[in-house]
């Protein structure tokens, strides 16, 4: 689709087309407004590992003048939406990615996503739903979708949850001190359990600047089968499912090739009762997964591996720990942060769309506020 001023947008669907782009992808990442491993073409490679039996790829580029300029990794999915079926277009996310954003450099921003917001406009017919996950709070890709009412296609922006942090520059010793009474004494009654049945616990760190492949490989299927036998297995998100395995395999393999690569694992009775797979990325560390096995729950062994680990990382030369999108009671325990990310949401123009539009816009919020003035006027006959 070509627009004025010499720019165009072009959608990428296949394999081959999407490989091509890895040089020209990754350097508008490192120069984006929202710098992190989660832009990267690696990621998304890995990410449609995972996506490939359910969605079709749909990567929109922005160029001038044939230069790229601009990215919305994108895929369309068919889902069900109040009880009809629907075409839904979404950034290429999985259950670990942490952040997603507009890929381009921000001098550039103002115009690439004007141009994917035209696209979208222009082919309002072909979806029912757009919605955009995940993206930081304070994002230019969010101002510039809230400022769409009137424009053809209007995106409703709401809260996304939190992604709770830890700096790392200081001393463990300045930052634990700030930490609660009751989170203390839940570690060291976890220390000492553990300590009483096992005695000396062994923690394994898998990074790949010193790991040989022999090492990364028991490492990622110690992790594997920790997933297997977590809760997360009854979720279908559990690492030895096809899809959320497709896509560690090919994740580890560019996490070490690319020198991201963090493993660590807990070992009781030299078995592993508790992993956390992280990624490392210019002195941010992504927590990606965090399992133990059900067996030692009582335990608590990952309890014990996230205080530990977390004590190691304030002696590396790291800036940042990220816990991941969630608002748990245990993460916020920790944190000293907790930016905010945003969820922005639009509908088509396909009758599916227009539907969906007047229920989830019109129908339910006055459903909400009926309810709420009902509530309101029985509590004051009571």
């Amino acid at each position: 689709m070509a627009l004025d001023n010499g720019i165009s947008v072009t959608a990428v669907t296949d394999d081959a087309g999407f490989a091509a782009l890895r040089e020209q992808w990754n350097d508008l990442a490192d120069v984006a407004e929202t710098g992190t491993v989660f832009l990267r073409h690696e990621w998304f490679d890995a990410a449609w590992q995972w996506l490939a039996k359910d969605c079709e790829r749909l990567i929109l580029l922005v160029k001038r003048a044939d230069r790229l300029v601009g990215i919305w990794p994108l895929v369309t999915r068919r889902r069900t939406q109040r009880k009809i079926g629907i075409t839904a277009v979404e950034f290429m996310a999985v259950p670990d990615t942490q952040v997603c954003d507009t890929i381009c450099a921000p001098q550039d921003h103002a115009v690439v996503v004007g141009a994917l917001f035209e696209y979208l406009r222009d082919h309002g017919r072909s979806w029912d739903t757009v919605e955009l996950t995940k993206l930081p709070a304070g994002s230019s890709t969010v101002a510039y979708l809230e400022d769409t009412r009137g424009q053809g296609v209007a995106f409703e922006v709401t809260a996304d949850g939190s992604n709770p942090q830890v700096g790392l520059g200081g001393t463990w010793a300045d930052y634990y001190a700030t930490r609660s009474r009751r989170l203390k004494k839940g570690n060291n009654l976890v220390a000492n359990r553990l300590k009483k049945k096992f005695g000396d616990i062994d923690m394994r760190w898998i990074r790949a600047d010193s790991a040989d492949e022999q090492g990364v490989s028991e490492a990622l299927e110690a992790a594997i089968g920790l997933s297997s036998r977590s809760w997360k297995r009854k979720t279908g998100n559990s690492l030895d499912h096809s899809g959320p395995n497709a896509f560690i395999r090919k994740l580890t393999a560019h996490a070490l090739a690319e020198g991201w690569l963090s493993i660590w694992v807990l070992e009781l009775d030299a078995r592993p009762a508790a992993m956390e797979y992280q990624l490392a990325f210019r002195g941010d560390v992504h927590a990606l997964r965090g399992d133990f096995d059900d067996e030692f729950s009582s335990l608590s062994p990952g309890t014990f591996l996230n205080w530990r680990l977390l004590e190691r990382l304030f002696d590396e030369d790291q800036k940042c720990y990220h816990m991941g999108p969630g608002d748990n009671a245990y993460k916020l325990r920790w944190a000293e942060r907790a930016p905010e990310q945003s969820r922005a949401t639009s509908y088509g123009r396909s009758l599916r769309g227009r539907y969906l539009s007047v229920v989830e816009r019109r129908l339910r919020p006055l459903a909400a506020s009926v309810a709420g003035w009902a509530k309101a006027r029985l509590g004051r006959r009571d």
